[in-house]
């Protein structure tokens, strides 16, 4: 047997590198399993996107179908739609099934401002009736926000597997095809997102008095377990109802920082978007803040004027929305879906006030 190799090449390693892309393809497989055959996925699944969506109307899910790596033909080149949702009512006139939702699923691959435009195009090509959805592992991309489409769906597979395990009373073959998904999560990585119990809650303090050098004990990974879940449940937060606003020059952030006010100190947790660059002012940003010490979390808006301005030394900093301690635990003790669903629309309040400052068009 003759075995070619190319230099410096390991066979194992070159099979490897194949095995590990293949996947993105089977968890899309699998997703596609389970819209299929569960009926309570199909059902939250088109309502989640639907929420959150300007094109797609609210549906029961009823007549929707998954199929996957799609081959669609444009006027100058050819694309595979990674995973595409259709609807068709025979009984209701419509027997040609209708594109709904055209899903492009990343996990470790890179999403290129090229793959962008031909899905806009495709999308043209379709009407106002169909939906981009990118389905990545972080989220909303900053470096992929000026190439997106208009109201395009950022969706992060925390979310999906989060949809997945919401309901426990289902049907035995439900059951083992989300069990089947969960256990792929879990080993591309993807982890979802547990809520955050009162005895997890207890750790905010800690990681306050950390923060603010006011303990000089050693913090334990525990804690930081929570401070990374509570960001990753703020960073769905924000993507789910203020996405738009990366089409708009706007740029995801997470970050921790210490305020000493009046000589009491205390440690945020800061997660939104910001607008780096305009004309008058250095940044605007729109973000959920999380006060680690009154454990109260509010929608912040803002802005920081830049030096020369008649303006200058007058940054802006609004409450949007605050909830009290009691509700913020209430918040992050739920289940995501469920406050997502309670809490869009105060988000989305918070936005329109943002909107209406004095400085955020200029």
């Amino acid at each position: 047997m003759t075995v070619l190799y190319a230099k410096d090449k390991n066979l194992f390693l070159v099979i490897g590198k194949y095995a590990r892309r293949q996947s993105e393809n089977l968890l899309t497989q699998n997703l596609a399993a389970l819209f299929n055959h569960a009926e309570y996925f199909r059902k939250d699944f088109v309502s989640y996107v639907a929420a959150r969506s300007a094109r797609v109307e609210k549906s029961d899910g009823s007549g929707f179908l998954a199929r996957t790596q799609c081959g669609k033909r444009l006027a100058n080149c050819r694309i595979i739609v990674d995973l595409e949702i259709l609807e068709s009512h025979p009984k209701l006139g419509m027997p040609t099934p209708r594109t709904v939702f055209v899903v492009e699923a990343k996990l470790s691959a890179q999403l290129g401002p090229r793959q962008l435009k031909n899905y806009a195009d495709y999308l043209r090509e379709q009407g106002r009736n169909s939906q981009l959805v990118l389905l990545t592992r972080w989220g909303v991309d900053e470096a992929l926000s000026q190439h997106i489409p208009k109201d395009t769906v950022w969706l992060t597979w925390t979310e999906i597997g989060e949809l997945c395990a919401s309901r426990r009373n289902t049907s035995a073959v439900e059951q083992f095809i989300r069990k089947e998904f969960i256990a792929m999560l879990e080993e591309n990585d993807i982890s979802l997102v547990p809520s955050v119990s009162v005895s997890g809650w207890k750790k905010i303090s800690l990681f306050n008095d950390f923060g603010t050098s006011k303990s000089s004990k050693h913090l334990h990974y525990d804690a930081f377990k929570v401070v990374n879940n509570l960001i990753t449940r703020m960073r769905i937060h924000a993507d789910y109802s203020w996405s738009s606003l990366a089409s708009e020059g706007y740029k995801p952030y997470a970050h921790a920082y210490v305020t000493r006010d009046k000589d009491v100190p205390y440690t945020t947790i800061a997660v939104g978007f910001f607008c780096p660059g305009a004309k008058k002012v250095y940044d605007r940003y729109v973000a959920l803040e999380l006060n680690c010490a009154t454990q109260k979390l509010s929608v912040y808006g803002g802005w920081d004027i830049k030096k020369g301005h008649a303006d200058y030394d007058f940054d802006w900093e609004m409450v949007l929305h605050e909830w009290t301690p009691k509700a913020t635990l209430n918040l992050f003790n739920q289940p995501i879906y469920k406050a997502l669903a309670k809490n869009r629309s105060i988000l989305n309040r918070g936005l329109k006030k943002f909107k209406r400052t004095k400085y955020f068009y200029v």
